[in-house]
């Protein structure tokens, strides 16, 4: 389902067929947060600070997020997100 469906869905459909929670995939595994989260919450839940996160890269569906737009970047249902840390090293 695309993100334009399921917003249309959410907003016509009567309060209590709206989801508590939204199953996802993140790094390939699957994953369940509240129907409200936003990015950043997603971020946190994984332990990254998003003010100060450097060297996070986070996609969702394939499309690069940018940092700036992670606080207000909503999850829905079925988004693929992958979240990559680059670390030093050799």
């Amino acid at each position: 389902m695309t993100r334009a469906a399921d917003r249309y869905l959410t907003m016509h459909n009567p309060p209590s067929s709206v989801q508590t929670t939204h199953d996802l995939t993140v790094n390939g595994a699957p994953a369940s947060m509240p129907a409200s989260a936003r990015l950043v919450d997603l971020l946190a839940s994984k332990g990254v600070d998003a003010k100060e996160a450097r060297g996070v890269a986070v996609a969702i569906n394939g499309r690069i997020v940018r940092k700036t737009d992670w606080s207000e970047q909503h999850l829905c249902p079925g988004d693929d997100v992958e979240i990559v840390t680059a670390r030093q090293g050799g």
